[in-house]
């Protein structure tokens, strides 16, 4: 079940990296997942839409032209969560690039939740609703309440229509927030020896999710 949480101003900027912060982004996000010798990579760029942005700014009290983002922050609650060779650096007051790797060990969120899986010449990615709730369980307490912030019904458990979700996030954010929502999107770019592929999916088909995903 969801726990409730008080954030520092580090803490809000910190998690912003997650799933969350996808929610009220603009559509230019994109999530890279490749493999090579040494394992499975990522990177992840962030380019915050205003209005998650103006909510951010307030939260934190950032002025203006200064990042929402601690990029130190956030590479320290990356690698106390299991990822290795962190790197995050700010792009701008609403931009973020980060980089990193799975844990050989399998002991990062992702791994242990079963939704990445490395063949000999490709890797998959399969998300449903029993490995995303594993992979809220596998967060560390702070990430999780992070994320309960934006009641996503694949986390409460609550059986909820896309335009019921979208009706709750407008009646707790405000409406310009549930617009940004509406038009959330991810591109997830997927690299290996058999090929490389790319796709466009909407955040709420992650966040009210109906039907198994794969990549």
């Amino acid at each position: 079940k969801m726990k409730t949480g008080v954030f520092s101003k580090k803490i809000i900027q910190a998690l912003s990296l997650f799933i969350g912060i996808c929610i009220f982004s603009s559509c230019e996000n994109e999530l890279k997942i490749s493999a090579d010798t040494s394992g499975i990579n990522f990177s992840y760029s962030i380019n915050s839409g205003q209005g998650f942005l103006n909510i951010l700014s307030a939260a934190t009290g950032t002025e203006e032209n200064e990042s929402v983002f601690d990029a130190q922050e956030i590479s320290q609650i990356l690698k106390n969560a299991g990822f290795k060779s962190v790197n995050a650096k700010n792009s701008g007051p609403g931009n973020l690039f980060v980089t990193g790797k799975l844990s050989p060990e399998s002991t990062d969120p992702f791994s242990r939740s079963g939704m990445i899986f490395l063949g000999q010449k490709q890797i998959s990615i399969k998300v449903d609703k029993k490995n995303l709730l594993k992979f809220y369980d596998e967060l560390p307490e702070e990430l999780q309440a992070y994320l309960d912030m934006f009641m996503s019904p694949v986390f409460t458990g609550e059986e909820m229509t896309d335009a019921e979700y979208m009706e709750l996030i407008s009646e707790v954010y405000g409406q310009e927030l549930a617009d940004e929502f509406s038009d959330a999107t991810i591109k997830i770019a997927v690299e290996s020896p058999a090929g490389n592929k790319k796709y466009l999916i909407k955040l709420i088909d992650i966040l009210n999710i109906k039907n198994e995903l794969t990549f």
